[in-house]
C-alpha cells in the first residue's frame, strides 16, 4: 500500500493519541480503533495508566481489551490519522461503496481486523492478495544478490 511519511510527519504534541475512528456492526463509532496508533512516548502516562488500570477506575469493554481501556481513557481527546492510515477491513463488507473510495485515492495501512491474510476468506480475497503482492516485493527486494 502506500507511504506512511503522512503519518510520521503528523503534529502529535496537540492530543495525547492519535488513532482512526471505529466502525463496528456498519456504524462508525464515537470511538477510536486501535490497530494504528500514534502516542507521544511518557513515562508519566504511561504511569498514570497503569495506575487507572490496576485501581480499576476505569470501566470499559473488556471484550475490546486494551482499545476499550484507552477509549475510555482519551474519551474525547484524540486526534484523527484518518481512515487511509488505519483502512479498517471492517469496512471492505460493512461500508463497501466507502471502502471503494478511500481504496481509489489511496491507503497507507489495510488493518486487517476481519481475517488475517494468511487464513484469508473469500469475502476478502481481494484485499487478502495486497498482503502477498507486498511480501513478495518485500521478499524480493530483501534477498541477498548473487
Amino acid at each position: 500500500t502506500g507511504s506512511l511519511d503522512e503519518l510520521l510527519s503528523m503534529d502529535i504534541t496537540t492530543k495525547p493519541i492519535w488513532v482512526a475512528r471505529d466502525l463496528r456492526n456498519h456504524v462508525w463509532e464515537e470511538s477510536f480503533n486501535m490497530g494504528v496508533f500514534m502516542i507521544k512516548p511518557s513515562t508519566a502516562e504511561f504511569k498514570r495508566l497503569v495506575e487507572l488500570k490496576d485501581g480499576n477506575s476505569v470501566h470499559f469493554e473488556t471484550a475490546m481489551s486494551e482499545q476499550g481501556f484507552l477509549n475510555e481513557v482519551y474519551k474525547n481527546q484524540w486526534g484523527n490519522i484518518g481512515f487511509r492510515n488505519n483502512a479498517n477491513l471492517a469496512a471492505y463488507t460493512q461500508t463497501r461503496k466507502f471502502w471503494d473510495e478511500k481504496e481509489a485515492a489511496g491507503l497507507n495501512v489495510i488493518h486487517y481486523t476481519m481475517v488475517k491474510p494468511w487464513a484469508c476468506e473469500a469475502a476478502y480475497a481481494k484485499i487478502c492478495s495486497l498482503w502477498d503482492i507486498e511480501k513478495n516485493a518485500y521478499q524480493a527486494s530483501s534477498s541477498p544478490v548473487g
